[in-house]
């Protein structure tokens, strides 16, 4: 699942974007190869925690394999643009890397951007 930290109810606002994003794990602090990511249109600060899985559906090229190990993280996205990055945009991550197909990769929504 993935939680939302405390004191940031207030900032998520329906109509922005949840990006669930799926990288090649690289090492700590390095980012890796995207393998996948989810879009998830926001609702408010209620849909939270949110239970969510990415498959091979998510897959952001073709050829491309989701497999190994990954690192997940997620980004409330306020202009629903999954290219552009703002101040106040919502992010957390998984705090090491997990094998696909690990259950239970939950984490919080704690820091913005």
């Amino acid at each position: 699942t993935i939680a939302l930290a405390g004191g940031y109810a207030s900032k998520v606002k329906a109509g922005s974007t949840l990006f669930i994003i799926v990288r090649r794990d690289a090492g700590d602090g390095k980012k890796g190869m995207l393998l996948a990511a989810k879009k998830i249109p926001v609702t408010g600060a209620k849909m939270f925690p949110l239970a969510y899985t990415v498959t091979k559906a998510d897959i952001m090229m073709q050829g491309t394999v989701l497999a190994g190990t990954v690192r997940v993280s997620a980004r409330i996205d306020q202009d629903g643009d999954a290219i552009s990055k703002q101040p106040g945009d919502i992010v957390g991550a998984s705090a090491k890397a997990h094998k696909v197909g690990a259950k239970g990769i939950d984490f919080g929504l704690d820091k913005t951007l």
